[in-house]
């Protein structure tokens, strides 16, 4: 992710079969191969002004991968550290900080070619949800039933609504948060009702489930339907018939049934909460949907849709600190991808300029950097690296970090910097 600018979307590189990788900046993004005594070189461009070229190695021993700074100007950071010209070896999940650009380091990943050819739609850089997306692309255009188990906030409302959208379905996508039907009024809201079938029924009602004939019922928190409820629901699957509350002739339904739940249905079933047999006509397929925490490449991808979403027609365009990204891929998303829609949605409003502080971010995400061991760059060093991308304009560089051109002029006064020495 660029954290300079967010618009630009993450990019993705396998380095299976290289021996070495260099990272360095470029005009553009691309991937360059040479192979040279048997061994694989990579050398990945990346229109990124606050590198070097070169500014990284990556190197491959034994399996293992390492990292060293290859004297650059602005370092290199892992995790939020300064590395020096020593090789730091890498784990997977290291987040690693070149120029304006973070990666995340994967020890296993696929080609870009190797994907599965079957896709929900749903962009993502993440192996483990392109393979869970691709199981559900499978079965899209078929009558089967399928459940979505996942954390809160992880995304299952999106992936049924695709998996409605690539259903070819006509009928309309209808979502129910089954928690938050009031228990007296499950049924008539799900069945519907006949005009004078109870107080207050003025007129007929078709109910959530007619009013999804022809399409797709998407029935979130399944888990907190009440046991007459599961009965009643239970009956509608195995007929095909529903029955509005007052009625007494049952009505044919065209009906897709999509359930959702973060609680562990078979520990309900054992518990007596939740009904096997409706379990059984519900779980056509099972998936897991990966929390955030297990997919953080995709952290860029929801930043800049969620950027794109809030941050309105700001000009220049938003872009975040190098700290907030940091603590952005540092936190653990406890409440997944809602909760870093929300976090985004307040930094938008939050931020002064055309920047996301740290301190835009919610304090829970603020505390996932140690911003004592963050290492920043010195003042000096970043005026330096400002003219340096700026290529010596004191009034773009004065801009990009922030500063009056009066301020920046003091500073490089302070540190006798002469902007000459950067220009091109």
């Amino acid at each position: 992710m660029d954290y300079r600018r967010v618009s630009a979307r993450p990019w993705r590189v396998s380095l299976r079969g290289a021996g070495e990788a260099t990272i360095g900046r470029g005009r553009e993004r691309q991937l360059k191969t040479e192979l040279a005594q048997g061994v694989m070189h990579l050398r990945v461009d990346v229109d990124d002004e606050w590198m070097s070229s070169p500014h990284a190695v990556l190197s491959c021993r034994g399996g293992t991968w390492s990292i060293a700074d290859l004297g650059s100007r602005n370092g290199v950071f892992v995790n939020g550290v300064r590395c020096g010209s020593a090789k730091l070896q890498l784990t997977d999940g290291d987040v690693v900080e070149i120029g304006n650009t973070l990666f995340l380091f994967r020890a296993v990943t696929r080609c870009e070619d190797e994907g599965t050819g079957v896709s929900l739609g749903l962009d993502t850089m993440s192996d483990v949800a392109q393979d869970v997306h691709a199981v559900l692309a499978r079965v899209a255009a078929t009558e089967l039933p399928v459940v979505l188990q996942a954390e809160t906030g992880a995304g299952k409302e999106v992936v049924a609504r695709a998996l409605h959208t690539h259903s070819g379905r006509t009928g309309a996508f209808t979502a129910v948060n089954c928690g938050a039907l009031p228990k007296e009024l499950v049924e008539s809201e799900l069945f519907g009702y006949r005009k004078g079938a109870f107080s207050g029924a003025n007129e007929d009602r078709l109910g959530l489930v007619r009013a999804s004939d022809g399409g797709t019922l998407f029935l979130d928190e399944i888990a907190e339907l009440t046991a007459p409820s599961q009965v009643a629901l239970l009956r509608v699957l195995q007929e095909s018939k529903v029955t509005p509350v007052g009625a007494t002739e049952p009505i044919a339904v065209d009906l897709r049934v999509i359930a959702a739940t973060h609680q562990d249905l078979e520990a309900a079933i054992a518990a007596g909460d939740f009904r096997e047999d409706l379990f059984a006509r519900l779980a056509g397929l099972v998936c897991e949907l990966p929390p955030l925490r297990e997919r953080k490449e995709d952290i860029g991808v929801l930043v800049k849709l969620f950027i794109d979403r809030y941050a309105g027609d700001r000009d220049p365009p938003l872009r975040i600190h190098r700290v907030a990204a940091r603590a952005l891929f540092a936190y653990d998303w406890p409440r997944n991808i809602r909760e870093l829609e929300a976090a985004i949605r307040s930094a938008c409003a939050l931020a002064v300029g055309d920047q996301i502080a740290l301190k835009d971010l919610p304090a829970r995400v603020r505390a996932a950097v140690d911003t004592e061991a963050q290492a920043p760059m010195s003042q000096a060093e970043e005026i330096v690296a400002a003219l340096r991308a700026e290529r010596g304009n004191v009034s773009a560089a004065a801009r990009a970090v922030g500063m009056s051109r009066a301020h920046f002029h003091r500073l490089m006064k302070k540190h006798t910097i002469d902007p000459d020495d950067h220009r091109e």
